[in-house]
């Protein structure tokens, strides 16, 4: 163990963690009320679709239906995100209202990153030899990332995952300064891997890291590693074929199969340079000063885990919403590893050629990370609360679209829908997922490949697969509450029986005895389709 490292260097930073937890409290409190909207007098609060459609898997648990998304039918896993899942079942027993029963779980997420907070200043003080101006730098770097705040907050795993590798890091760094092979590392990623499958990447990762810094335990390490990996990784696809029927999620199918690896990883590969320019001067100005400082072992733990998310995500192809800018979901639970590698890097610069700054480490680290975040900030009227963040106006039409086909129709009407998550959860209904992330027929087809479109940027995960024929034609839903376009002449087919409403922008199918047909002629006439 190297004396000095996990102390403090010009002061600690005790004041600075309840300070930050508590301003970065207040400032998530105001951005969840930003993600919340008004249908007619009543305020609402929604979910990232995605997570939406775990709040739908986590009521119907609730209800005693089974972890699945159409109570009644053969149960599919159209999510990979279980312990997430599970911890949103309590709100589903007790009697919060419809149009406030994502807050709790927005709220949830919240504390996680709260709470991350304290074990990311362990590991920048860890990794940068007890400098507090490294701990400054990567909280607030972290806590006000916009793309892990806006993920973590509208209800996806990001945050508990976030959580859980930095847990997972500072025990591992503890048990490296201890010279010992400890088990809580290996504890928290095993956690992790239940929230999100895909969590026993950074495990194995992890343990490949710490075998390398430690030689002496190199051999047991990588039989810890590969060992629990592979136990975990049986134990889940046994679980699922008990449950399931199959090994892997239904969205494994959907989006990793039917589609030329090559083309998926071009794509990933493209999302991957743009994420990295995104990230401004923090970056190239981060791996200079790490060239001149010279290597430390212990700065390559958070920053292979870092670079471990980087590599995952380049695999998969990158994400659906690739467009909105800075680190995808795949990326975001590690940027506090990146933001702690890039404070150490800061505050050894600052000691060694910062001048007067030396002085005011804190102050100097505070100034670093607003000029970080402003260079790395995708949307900065988002992070200052200025206009809504990503999906919020979508969440609004499909909440609005969900209580609507709840209005029109009887219990045990079936809706088609593209937007699997707040139709489904708001409307109450049977729902066929055109898109496949709940249909295995779809998730197994080939991906439609759009040869219009960059070579690069090809690959469009979950949104590539469709049968109408199928979808429409074959399962007849009442409701068609969403359409999918790209193929007219194949939806111009799948249409007949169905008349259309202007008004509501939706499809009925004739003669169903579970459309409310007085409601629905009370909202306009219904004509044929003209597609």
């Amino acid at each position: 163990m190297r004396e000095g490292r996990d102390g403090a260097r010009g002061g600690g930073t005790g004041a600075w963690i309840p300070a930050l937890q508590a301003l970065f409290t207040v400032y998530g409190l105001a951005f969840i009320w930003n993600t919340s909207f008004l249908i007619g007098s009543t305020r609402f609060f929604c979910l990232f679709d995605d997570a939406m459609i775990s709040m739908r898997y986590a009521r119907n648990f609730a209800h005693g239906c089974g972890l699945l998304w159409n109570p009644g039918q053969p149960p599919v896993e159209g999510i990979t995100n279980f312990l997430w899942t599970m911890l949103m079942v309590p709100w589903h027993l007790l009697p919060v209202p419809l149009n406030l029963a994502a807050l709790p779980v927005q709220l949830t997420s919240l504390l996680c990153l709260v709470l991350a907070l304290r074990p990311l200043s362990r590991i920048a003080m860890r990794v940068s030899g007890g400098r507090p101006a490294a701990a400054v730098f990567a909280m607030v770097c972290s806590a006000f990332y916009l793309p892990l705040v806006n993920w973590s907050l509208l209800g996806m795993e990001t945050g508990l995952l976030a959580l859980l590798l930095c847990l997972a890091c500072d025990a591992a760094l503890e048990d490296l300064d201890a010279g010992r092979l400890g088990a809580r590392p290996y504890a928290w990623l095993l956690l992790a891997s239940l929230v999100r499958v895909d969590a026993l990447v950074p495990l194995l990762a992890l343990g490949l890291l710490l075998a390398a810094l430690d030689p002496l335990r190199r051999r047991q390490r990588l039989l810890v590693a590969f060992g629990l990996t592979a136990a975990m990784g049986l134990l889940q696809c046994g679980a699922r074929l008990w449950y399931y029927g199959v090994p892997f999620p239904n969205t494994y199918y959907l989006k990793m199969t039917g589609f030329p690896m090559g083309l998926r990883l071009l794509r990933g590969l493209w999302v991957g340079r743009n994420f990295l320019l995104s990230l401004g001067w923090v970056l190239p100005a981060a791996l200079v000063g790490a060239w001149f400082l010279g290597g430390d072992p212990f700065l390559a733990l958070p920053l292979g885990l870092f670079l471990t998310a980087l590599a995952y995500s380049v695999y998969v192809g990158g994400d659906a919403w690739e467009f909105w800018g800075g680190a995808n979901r795949f990326i975001c639970p590690a940027m506090p590893m990146f933001f702690a590698w890039a404070g150490a890097v800061a505050a050894r610069t600052l000691e060694r050629w910062g001048g007067r700054l030396r002085s005011w480490p804190g102050a100097a680290a505070l100034a670093l990370a607003v000029l970080a975040l402003a260079g790395a900030t995708p949307h900065p009227r988002v992070l200052l609360l200025r206009s809504k963040t990503l999906y919020v106006e979508d969440n609004l039409a499909l909440t609005g679209m969900g209580l609507m086909v709840r209005f029109v129709t009887l219990p045990g009407a079936t809706a088609a829908v593209l937007s699997a998550g707040a139709i489904a959860y708001f409307s109450g209904r049977t729902c066929v997922d055109l898109l496949g992330k709940n249909d295995p027929t779809i998730a197994h087809m080939a991906m439609r490949i759009d040869l219009s479109k960059p070579i690069y940027d090809r690959f469009y995960p979950g949104h590539l697969k469709w049968d109408l024929g199928w979808s429409i034609g074959r399962l007849r839903p009442d409701v068609l509450a969403q359409t999918e376009p790209r193929d007219r002449s194949e939806l111009r087919r799948a249409l007949r029986g169905y008349l259309y409403s202007p008004f509501l922008h939706m499809y009925f199918r004739q003669g169903s005895r579970l459309v409310r047909w007085g409601r629905l002629g009370r909202l306009g006439r219904l004509v044929a389709p003209n597609v």
